[in-house]
């Protein structure tokens, strides 16, 4: 990633830490259940426009304002054209990011409001991030108004409507289309609540593939078709590596999507899975493809970990990047072999070793310069440590019982804790894991792959 991309990021991480606290505070007595989006898009001139409701639950008695997240500065910046509450006009107030809506009289526990927010703009975005040839949305703080922290469950219906060159793909099933003056509107509904709406569209090559009872649609720039014939059989391995670990996913459907840009990485919201266009290769080679699968094994395992399960990516981003790096060790073993897991463990403690200021595990917080590093690479590996003392057997049940207890929620560090202690009889496993999430333990990887600590 550039200088110019990595203080733009930054500067979006600084912004979704200091909203953070509005957001926790605003979910104790709201809630959103349902959205319903009427999107449209505008290609070559990178614009939007956009209908979105949202059905939220009233908690707890309230009488301030209403806060909605609306595009970020410098990035999807909107004009909001109409709000309304429960079919009314409402009062707001809209800077970037933050949509304040007055409520007409205070919010009752037990009672429902709908949002409706009317608004367009221009999808502007740092050089190199999103490019002319694809429409991107994703995570609803961006484009559909107002969210959970950390993420609650929702359920969405959307009418996206774009030109008839474009293949369109939305966090949802489809149920209908139609076309009409060089113009197609496709329809969609989730079958499971989502904690976040990605929305792409653009001039794709579509592949479709079938891996055991998972479809995969891969969504490829024109030419980079034959990354396609690998991908569905490397995540049907992936899935079915997590299926065993952690236990069933709520989907049928997967689409990985390769979109028209080439830095700001890979992520992941059920069922997406998007890469940038330098990840993939025109003609890939077998090392492209094992690139690949540690990419997509991660993003992968984030559909257990991050949408399924959620946690508090701000304060605890190990729960979710240490299991998708879990996910990414446990697939690599499986697919290319012991000895290739070997390796990549040994890469992932040397991207360690030279940081001075390793903090605690559990208490590195976003923001902090060795945060991505820590909670990915530290926390797969301390993950890895706990599976070498405990046995895959154990390992295994206690991941399934915190996946199976959680789903659809939140947990933290103390729910991961509970959730090991119950399944293994070690009575010295509550010191090793007050070292290993609240110390600041260094890791080696031995020749056989086993990992040795020392406390730093």
């Amino acid at each position: 990633m550039s200088k110019a991309a990595h203080d733009k990021m930054m500067s979006l991480v600084r912004i979704f830490t200091g909203t953070a606290a509005e957001l926790k505070a605003q979910s104790d007595w709201l809630v959103p259940r349902q959205y319903a989006i009427r999107l449209r898009t505008d290609p070559p001139a990178h614009r939007i426009g956009a209908s979105v409701s949202v059905r939220a639950e009233v908690t707890a008695d309230h009488g301030g304002p209403l806060l909605a997240l609306l595009g970020l500065p410098g990035m999807n910046v909107f004009q909001v054209r109409r709000v309304a509450i429960d079919g009314r006009p409402a009062a707001y107030r809209y800077r970037t990011p933050r949509l304040w809506v007055d409520l007409p009289r205070p919010a009752v526990a037990g009672t429902q409001l709908e949002l409706a927010v009317d608004y367009e703009g221009r999808l502007s975005a740092p050089k190199g991030y999103t490019g002319p040839r694809c429409t991107e949305l994703c995570f609803e703080s961006l484009w559909a108004p107002m969210v959970a922290f950390p993420g609650v469950a929702f359920g969405v219906e959307a009418e996206i409507t774009t030109p008839d060159t474009e293949e369109t793909a939305f966090s949802g099933d489809p149920c209908g289309s139609r076309a009409a003056a060089g113009q197609r509107t496709t329809y969609w509904r989730t079958s499971h609540p989502l904690i976040s709406a990605t929305m792409l569209s653009g001039p794709f090559e579509v592949a479709e593939r079938q891996a055991g009872e998972l479809k995969v649609r891969i969504l490829t720039q024109r030419g980079y078709g034959l990354a396609a014939d690998g991908l569905a059989g490397m995540a049907g391995a992936i899935v079915r590596t997590g299926t065993e670990w952690f236990g069933e996913l709520p989907l049928h459907q997967i689409t990985i999507a390769q979109l028209h840009r080439r830095e700001y990485g890979d992520y992941a919201h059920v069922p997406f899975v998007v890469f940038p266009r330098g990840h993939l290769s025109r003609k890939p080679t077998p090392e492209d493809m094992a690139s690949v699968l540690e990419s997509l094994a991660h993003e992968l395992g984030h559909f257990w970990w991050g949408n399924v399960v959620t946690s508090d990516f701000i304060a605890e981003g190990w729960l979710s990047e240490g299991f998708a790096d879990l996910t990414k060790h446990l697939a690599v073993e499986r697919i290319l072999g012991h000895q290739a897991l070997v390796s990549l463990l040994r890469r992932m403690q040397a991207e360690l070793d030279p940081l001075t200021d390793l903090p605690p595990l559990a208490e590195i917080k976003m923001g902090h310069p060795h945060q991505s590093k820590v909670v990915r690479r530290q926390g797969g590996l301390f993950l890895m440590a706990l599976r070498q003392r405990l046995g895959d057997q154990v390992t295994q049940a206690a991941l399934q019982k915190l996946y199976r207890r959680h789903a659809g929620g939140s947990i933290d560090t103390r729910a991961f804790c509970r959730a090991v202690q119950e399944k293994a009889q070690d009575p010295g496993l509550e010191g090793f894991l007050q070292q290993h999430l609240y110390g600041t333990p260094r890791y080696a990887v031995l020749d056989d792959g086993r990992i040795t600590v020392a406390a730093g």
